[in-house]
């Protein structure tokens, strides 16, 4: 279950890429067309693109995270015979 939901997450990571890309380009775009200076161009851009990059980076954080606990619990269960109190099996 848990790998299931990380390969979900990490195709939806992927697309929200993709996405963020073509957005970033639609939005250099369309200020670009309405005459906008470079400095409240790159600035609006930046600001969108470090927004993006942060939000994206606590995610993938958290995805990697939740997985690697997931093993490390295997790990104990498989390693006493999953007797140990302190975690559930997982199944």
């Amino acid at each position: 279950m848990n790998s299931w939901i990380s390969n979900i997450f990490g195709t939806m990571l992927n697309i929200l890429h993709v996405l963020a890309l073509f957005g970033v380009l639609l939005l250099w775009n369309n200020l670009s067309v309405t005459n906008t200076d470079l400095v409240t161009l790159l600035s609006i851009v930046g600001g969108v693109a470090i927004i993006y990059i942060l939000s994206i980076g606590v995610l993938a954080t958290l995805i990697t995270i939740n997985e690697r606990l997931g093993k490390i619990v295997e790990l104990l269960n498989n390693k006493d015979g999953g007797n140990n109190p302190h975690f559930k099996r997982i199944n």
